[in-house]
């Protein structure tokens, strides 16, 4: 009888346990997985030049206005993500997108969390804007990381091929 309680104890301690660990509800960002931004608040992006936004693993995010890329880099904490301030943007001339381009230009620092259900991503900036990202029907290509020893550079192939 005393291994049977030693037992039922066992198992609730096992089985509680296991509930906190299941019960993180929290968002996971995707990463290197591209995004349409379809929506900016009302406003509803240009489907001609529907801007994109992707976040890699490496900490750096990425995309385009519809015109002029971006990118720069960003933290995550739970479903809190900070954009950092070094965020760069090609600056060329965009007569047809330009209130698209301000509209995102000044809304992408201020994205401070988001959320995730199934396709879709929302980001919600400080000033209570908010992005609504639909997983692009294209991907970009991943690259696998090449071991450093595998790895050849064209002087190295031009090397070894006159030997």
């Amino acid at each position: 009888m005393k291994i049977f309680r030693i037992l039922v104890c066992l198992v609730a301690v096992i089985a509680s346990g296991a509930m906190f660990v299941s019960c993180d509800n929290t968002p996971k960002l995707p990463v290197d997985v591209q995004y349409d931004i379809v929506a900016i608040g009302d406003y509803k992006t240009m489907e001609s030049s529907r801007p994109e936004i992707t976040f890699t693993a490496d900490g750096r995010f990425h995309g385009t206005t519809g015109c002029n890329r971006y990118f720069g880099e960003y933290t995550v904490e739970g479903n809190a993500i900070t954009i950092a301030d070094n965020m760069g943007m090609t600056r060329m001339f965009c007569p047809e997108s330009d209130s698209q381009e301000q509209l995102i230009a000044d809304q992408l620092p201020r994205i401070a969390e988001f959320d995730v259900k199934g396709d879709n991503l929302t980001l919600t900036t400080t000033n209570g804007q908010v992005l609504h990202c639909v997983k692009s029907a294209v991907q970009p290509e991943v690259e696998e990381p090449v071991e450093e020893k595998e790895a050849e550079t064209a002087v190295e192939r031009a090397y070894n091929a006159e030997k």
